[in-house]
Protein backbone atom coordinates (compact mmCIF):
# COMPACT_ATOMS: atom_id res chain seq x y z
CA UNK A 1 0.00 0.00 0.00
CA UNK A 2 2.82 2.39 0.88
CA UNK A 3 4.52 1.63 -2.46
CA UNK A 4 1.36 2.43 -4.39
CA UNK A 5 0.87 5.68 -2.49
CA UNK A 6 4.51 6.63 -3.11
CA UNK A 7 4.15 5.84 -6.82
CA UNK A 8 1.01 7.96 -7.11
CA UNK A 9 2.55 10.89 -5.24
CA UNK A 10 5.72 10.75 -7.33
CA UNK A 11 3.61 11.19 -10.49
CA UNK A 12 2.07 14.49 -9.30
CA UNK A 13 4.85 16.67 -10.75
CA UNK A 14 4.16 15.13 -14.17
CA UNK A 15 0.72 16.74 -14.21
CA UNK A 16 2.02 20.22 -13.42
CA UNK A 17 1.40 23.09 -15.81
CA UNK A 18 4.16 25.16 -17.35
CA UNK A 19 5.31 28.09 -15.29
CA UNK A 20 5.11 31.64 -16.63
CA UNK A 21 8.85 31.67 -17.35
CA UNK A 22 8.63 28.31 -19.14
CA UNK A 23 5.78 29.61 -21.31
CA UNK A 24 7.77 32.75 -22.09
CA UNK A 25 10.84 30.69 -23.00
CA UNK A 26 8.67 28.44 -25.19
CA UNK A 27 7.26 31.43 -27.05
CA UNK A 28 10.67 33.06 -27.39
CA UNK A 29 12.06 29.84 -28.88
CA UNK A 30 9.21 29.71 -31.41
CA UNK A 31 9.46 33.38 -32.35
CA UNK A 32 13.25 33.04 -32.59
CA UNK A 33 12.89 30.23 -35.11
CA UNK A 34 10.54 32.37 -37.18
CA UNK A 35 12.87 35.39 -36.90
CA UNK A 36 15.81 33.35 -38.23
CA UNK A 37 14.13 31.07 -40.76
CA UNK A 38 10.90 32.59 -42.03
CA UNK A 39 11.92 33.81 -45.48
CA UNK A 40 8.89 35.98 -46.38
CA UNK A 41 9.03 37.99 -43.13
CA UNK A 42 9.97 41.27 -44.83
CA UNK A 43 7.45 40.77 -47.60
CA UNK A 44 4.70 40.03 -45.04
CA UNK A 45 5.57 43.29 -43.27
CA UNK A 46 5.48 45.34 -46.48
CA UNK A 47 2.48 43.70 -48.16
CA UNK A 48 0.27 42.77 -45.20
CA UNK A 49 1.54 44.91 -42.35
CA UNK A 50 2.37 41.78 -40.34
CA UNK A 51 5.52 42.25 -38.29
CA UNK A 52 6.66 38.88 -36.96
CA UNK A 53 9.54 40.58 -35.16
CA UNK A 54 7.25 42.64 -32.91
CA UNK A 55 6.76 39.96 -30.28
CA UNK A 56 6.14 42.19 -27.24
CA UNK A 57 2.30 42.05 -27.44
CA UNK A 58 2.41 38.30 -27.92
CA UNK A 59 4.82 37.85 -25.03
CA UNK A 60 2.51 39.86 -22.75
CA UNK A 61 -0.35 37.54 -23.67
CA UNK A 62 1.85 34.47 -23.11
CA UNK A 63 2.85 35.72 -19.66
CA UNK A 64 -0.81 36.38 -18.78
CA UNK A 65 -2.01 32.93 -19.97
CA UNK A 66 -3.95 31.08 -17.28
CA UNK A 67 -3.37 27.57 -18.63
CA UNK A 68 -1.20 25.56 -20.98
CA UNK A 69 -4.08 25.34 -23.47
CA UNK A 70 -4.42 29.13 -23.49
CA UNK A 71 -0.65 29.34 -24.04
CA UNK A 72 -0.88 26.98 -27.01
CA UNK A 73 -3.83 28.96 -28.38
CA UNK A 74 -1.65 32.10 -28.33
CA UNK A 75 1.18 30.28 -30.14
CA UNK A 76 -1.30 29.15 -32.79
CA UNK A 77 -2.65 32.68 -33.21
CA UNK A 78 0.91 34.02 -33.51
CA UNK A 79 1.72 31.65 -36.37
CA UNK A 80 -1.69 32.21 -38.01
CA UNK A 81 -1.16 35.98 -37.94
CA UNK A 82 1.38 35.53 -40.77
CA UNK A 83 -1.51 34.60 -43.12
CA UNK A 84 0.52 31.75 -44.57
CA UNK A 85 -0.76 28.23 -45.22
CA UNK A 86 2.81 26.91 -45.17
CA UNK A 87 3.33 27.39 -41.45
CA UNK A 88 1.22 26.47 -38.46
CA UNK A 89 1.54 25.46 -34.81
CA UNK A 90 -0.10 22.15 -33.88
CA UNK A 91 -0.87 20.54 -30.55
CA UNK A 92 0.24 16.91 -30.48
CA UNK A 93 -3.06 15.10 -29.98
CA UNK A 94 -5.48 13.02 -32.01
CA UNK A 95 -8.60 14.09 -30.08
CA UNK A 96 -11.35 15.73 -32.08
CA UNK A 97 -14.91 16.83 -31.44
CA UNK A 98 -17.35 15.74 -34.14
CA UNK A 99 -21.05 16.67 -34.07
CA UNK A 100 -21.87 14.37 -37.01
CA UNK A 101 -22.92 17.12 -39.42
CA UNK A 102 -20.75 19.44 -41.44
CA UNK A 103 -21.10 23.03 -42.59
CA UNK A 104 -19.83 25.34 -45.29
CA UNK A 105 -20.42 28.86 -46.57
CA UNK A 106 -23.19 29.39 -49.13
CA UNK A 107 -24.17 32.89 -50.28
CA UNK A 108 -22.58 34.39 -47.17
CA UNK A 109 -24.47 32.12 -44.76
CA UNK A 110 -23.46 29.03 -42.82
CA UNK A 111 -25.37 26.00 -44.10
CA UNK A 112 -25.28 22.28 -43.37
CA UNK A 113 -23.77 20.53 -46.37
CA UNK A 114 -23.42 16.95 -45.07
CA UNK A 115 -24.90 14.80 -42.32
CA UNK A 116 -23.64 11.45 -41.05
CA UNK A 117 -26.96 9.62 -40.76
CA UNK A 118 -25.28 6.67 -39.05
CA UNK A 119 -24.49 8.99 -36.12
CA UNK A 120 -27.58 11.19 -36.49
CA UNK A 121 -30.61 9.16 -37.70
CA UNK A 122 -33.28 11.24 -39.44
CA UNK A 123 -36.08 10.17 -37.07
CA UNK A 124 -34.13 11.57 -34.09
CA UNK A 125 -32.37 14.48 -35.81
CA UNK A 126 -34.83 15.90 -38.38
CA UNK A 127 -32.58 18.61 -39.84
CA UNK A 128 -31.44 18.39 -43.46
CA UNK A 129 -28.71 19.47 -45.84
CA UNK A 130 -29.23 23.15 -46.61
CA UNK A 131 -30.54 24.01 -43.14
CA UNK A 132 -28.84 26.83 -41.28
CA UNK A 133 -27.36 26.14 -37.86
CA UNK A 134 -28.74 29.08 -35.91
CA UNK A 135 -26.36 28.89 -32.98
CA UNK A 136 -23.63 26.71 -31.53
CA UNK A 137 -22.97 26.94 -27.80
CA UNK A 138 -25.56 29.74 -27.71
CA UNK A 139 -23.65 31.87 -30.21
CA UNK A 140 -24.43 32.66 -33.86
CA UNK A 141 -22.59 30.19 -36.09
CA UNK A 142 -20.95 32.83 -38.28
CA UNK A 143 -19.74 34.81 -35.24
CA UNK A 144 -18.21 31.66 -33.75
CA UNK A 145 -16.52 30.89 -37.10
CA UNK A 146 -15.02 34.40 -37.11
CA UNK A 147 -13.53 33.65 -33.69
CA UNK A 148 -12.15 30.30 -34.89
CA UNK A 149 -10.45 32.10 -37.79
CA UNK A 150 -7.77 33.29 -35.36
CA UNK A 151 -6.19 29.84 -35.65
CA UNK A 152 -6.33 29.78 -39.46
CA UNK A 153 -3.51 31.65 -41.16
CA UNK A 154 -4.61 31.57 -44.76
CA UNK A 155 -3.89 34.35 -47.23
CA UNK A 156 -7.30 34.06 -48.90
CA UNK A 157 -9.98 35.49 -46.52
CA UNK A 158 -12.85 33.47 -48.02
CA UNK A 159 -10.94 30.17 -47.85
CA UNK A 160 -9.92 31.03 -44.28
CA UNK A 161 -13.54 31.63 -43.28
CA UNK A 162 -14.71 28.41 -44.97
CA UNK A 163 -12.05 26.41 -43.10
CA UNK A 164 -13.16 27.98 -39.81
CA UNK A 165 -16.81 27.18 -40.64
CA UNK A 166 -15.87 23.54 -41.12
CA UNK A 167 -14.38 23.64 -37.61
CA UNK A 168 -17.76 24.61 -36.15
CA UNK A 169 -18.86 20.97 -36.08
CA UNK A 170 -15.63 19.02 -36.64
CA UNK A 171 -12.85 20.40 -34.51
CA UNK A 172 -9.46 18.70 -34.18
CA UNK A 173 -7.82 19.66 -30.90
CA UNK A 174 -4.47 19.69 -32.70
CA UNK A 175 -5.60 22.94 -34.39
CA UNK A 176 -8.14 24.26 -31.86
CA UNK A 177 -6.97 23.55 -28.31
CA UNK A 178 -10.29 24.46 -26.71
Amino acid sequence: MVRILFLLLSCLPLAAALTESQRAADFEALSGIYAKRYAPANWKQQALGVNIFDTAPWLRRVRAAKSDLEHIQILMEYAASFKDTHTQVFLTTNFRADLGFYCDLYDGEVRIDAIDRFLLPLRTYPFAVGDEPVSIDGRPALALARELERNVGWGNPRAQLRYAIQALTLRPQSEYPF
